[in-house]
């Protein structure tokens, strides 16, 4: 490999943080063993093994966004080919009945009959929620689950609005009078809150400045 794109990789694939910032400069910078015309095999190899974990880290997230989608999914088709329009399915016994519903609506049937808008809304927001988890919002792993929880409710939901005009909700709770949901938006529940119960108290020990001095 050469030394320019061994820069290429350094610059563009590692993870940010404070090590690996400062490990970019160096390389960068004619200090750097990295210079033109020397060979540092040992070094590259490192880099090499530190992108690869950067990827694999990342792969990891798609892999449960994608197995959060395809469940979701799943459990759809499943109600729509078994469970006639409307009507009810006992599940758990004074718990939960799965009913098939088409829901034009926002999560938990809020904002009916505006499709077109909700469905512009969440594909800006599962653009933003990719971004976020791709450029690592969030360092800590626990709140990287939680972007990825949101996307793939996002997502999920996103599929039905863009094919079908609606989406197919089925989990209705029977103790309390509580709108019908499915599996996406289970997911933007616990993503969500998630979310904010970790920016707002595991915000400054895990991402802020003490967390980014203990990285150094």
């Amino acid at each position: 490999m050469t030394v320019p794109l061994l820069r290429f990789l350094a610059f563009s694939i590692l993870p940010p943080g404070a090590v690996w910032g400062k490990a970019k400069i160096y390389i960068l910078s004619g200090n750097s063993p990295l210079y033109p015309g020397r060979e540092h095999d040992k070094i590259e190899s490192i880099l090499l093994v530190l992108c690869r974990l950067s990827r694999s880290f990342l792969m990891l997230y798609a892999l449960l966004v994608a197995a959060l989608v395809a469940l979701d999914q799943l459990v759809k088709y499943l109600v729509v080919q078994n469970i006639p329009l409307g009507h009810h399915v006992p599940f758990l016994p004074y718990i939960l009945d799965l009913t098939y519903v088409q829901n034009t609506g926002a999560a938990f049937s809020l904002f009916n009959e505006h499709t077109w808008i909700l469905t512009l809304i969440s594909l800006v927001m599962s653009v933003i929620l990719a971004v976020a988890l791709v450029k690592k919002f969030f360092r800590h792993p626990l709140g990287r689950v939680c972007l990825a929880l949101l996307l793939a409710g996002a997502v999920g939901n996103l599929i039905d609005r863009a094919l079908q005009g609606y989406v197919v909700d089925m989990f209705n709770v029977l103790f309390m009078n509580f709108a019908v949901f499915n599996v996406a938006d289970i997911c933007v529940v616990v993503g969500g809150i998630g979310a904010a119960l970790y920016y707002l108290l595991l915000w400054d020990k895990l991402e802020g400045p003490k967390s980014r001095e203990n990285n150094l």
